[in-house]
């Protein structure tokens, strides 16, 4: 089937919703999306040898759990931070991947892997990216191959315009649907994540999203 693609907008009150109206928590939704983000990084990555870049919202939590998944099948991993002070589930996954002695560094990789995630910030981004943004961006796009999580850093959901800088990812792993300023020019190739989320939450939209025969779906 064809994945439909939805605004910016549309995807804020998807988000809102799903916890509210149908009992499924962000967490259980991020565990969903960093397994999916991970499947994906499995299926594609050049080498198994990753830098996770991660910032303080809920898509650097997706980071965190896709680094944990790696780690847990035997890739090599480092999490970039672009700060410390992490709070909720953010802070719980930061703690999990202490223990499991993953190597953390702040702001800067101190390794020489080839392949980067990118979790730095989802897509409430409006405007050009801040310090310590700014120089994580420019790092990001310096590895051989880069994969963004839901949408590339410095491309505007709402407008498609792509902020300075702003990540240049080689595959996007979108969660529960494509945005509609999506493309191949500003996302690379897009892959369509499962994270949960009822298709009763994207009918409110007039949207048909079915995952029905594989849970990462090529968009474009």
């Amino acid at each position: 089937m064809r994945m439909e693609a939805v605004s910016k907008a549309q995807m804020e009150e998807i988000d809102r919703i799903v916890p509210e109206k149908y009992g499924i928590s962000t967490g259980r939704l991020m565990e969903n999306a960093g397994l999916q983000v991970a499947e994906a990084v499995r299926d594609h990555a050049v080498e198994r040898k990753v830098s996770v870049y991660v910032g303080k919202g809920d898509n650097g939590g997706d980071g965190m759990v896709t680094a944990r998944r790696l780690s847990n099948w035997d890739f090599q991993v480092e999490v970039v931070l672009a700060s410390e002070n992490l709070e909720g589930k953010r802070k719980e996954e930061l703690e999990i991947l202490k223990k499991m002695d993953i190597e953390i560094n702040i702001q800067e990789s101190e390794k020489d892997y080839p392949v980067a995630i990118d979790g730095l910030i989802g897509y409430s981004l409006s405007g050009d990216p801040r310090p310590p943004f700014d120089s994580m961006i420019r790092e990001i796009n310096s590895f051989e191959q880069v994969f963004s999580i839901d949408i590339a850093t410095g491309l505007s959901a709402e407008t498609g315009d792509i902020f300075r800088p702003a990540v240049n990812p080689d595959t996007t792993v979108t969660l529960a649907a494509p945005f509609d300023k999506m493309s191949e020019g500003n996302s690379g190739r897009i892959l369509v994540a499962d994270i949960g989320v009822p298709p009763e939450a994207y009918q409110e939209f007039g949207k048909k999203i079915v995952f029905e025969k594989s849970s990462l779906i090529r968009f474009n």
